[in-house]
């Protein structure tokens, strides 16, 4: 287990202060960046498009946390890029935004392989569904998602996460959960993870 991992039970997630803004990145054209490694998508919500960034691939979004209707806050409206083709995306606690996944897909429709990490304690069951389900509108190739739950039996997320994924296309799909330790709780629930993951490449399962 990665020290970012470990380190996951010892971390509360606590929502960003209300009204605290990070800074707007305005990113000058860059006709050969392939590769693009950011904190928030918000902060580089007015420079990613195909005329600034016309040979972008990949995407990172490092620290997602809370996120919330982006739209709201600027003038200028999202752009499609048809170029970019990964996403790796790493989002702690849950989503203020309902249509974020939505709008992934539709601004970005050309992703063939998306990388996920989500701490997600204390986010209800309903919402790992809801946010995890619209991604199937992208044709992936791949999908690797990682989610982190602490506090309640961790049965019902991980096999809301199975079934969400289970709708994504994509011939290779893995999928890693960390969680508290309920062996009663996790042990009811063995032959429907194993049920909810046929076609997966992996499914791997870590109690702490």
């Amino acid at each position: 287990m990665t020290d970012t991992l470990r380190n996951f039970w010892d971390l509360d997630p606590v929502a960003d202060p209300a009204g605290v803004e990070k800074e707007m990145l305005d990113l000058p054209v860059m006709p050969k960046l392939v590769t693009l490694a950011v904190e928030c998508i918000y902060q580089i919500q007015n420079s990613l498009d195909e005329t600034r960034l016309p040979k972008l691939k990949d995407l990172t979004l490092f620290k997602f946390h809370e996120v919330s209707d982006l739209t709201t806050r600027q003038k200028n409206p999202w752009r499609r890029h048809r170029g970019i083709q990964s996403v790796t995306m790493r989002m702690q606690g849950t989503c203020k935004w309902e249509t974020f996944s939505e709008t992934m897909v539709q601004l970005f429709p050309s992703v063939k392989e998306f990388h996920f990490t989500w701490f997600a304690s204390y986010v209800p069951i309903d919402h790992v569904t809801k946010f995890l389900e619209p991604f199937q509108g992208w044709n992936l190739e791949r999908a690797d998602v990682v989610l982190l739950k602490k506090g309640e039996p961790a049965s019902q997320t991980i096999l809301a996460g199975l079934r969400s994924m289970a709708t994504w296309k994509g011939e290779i799909k893995t999928a890693t959960f960390y969680f508290n330790a309920d062996r009663v709780d996790f042990t009811a629930h063995v032959d429907d993870f194993i049920r909810c993951s046929e076609g997966f490449a992996n499914a791997g399962y870590f109690a702490g």
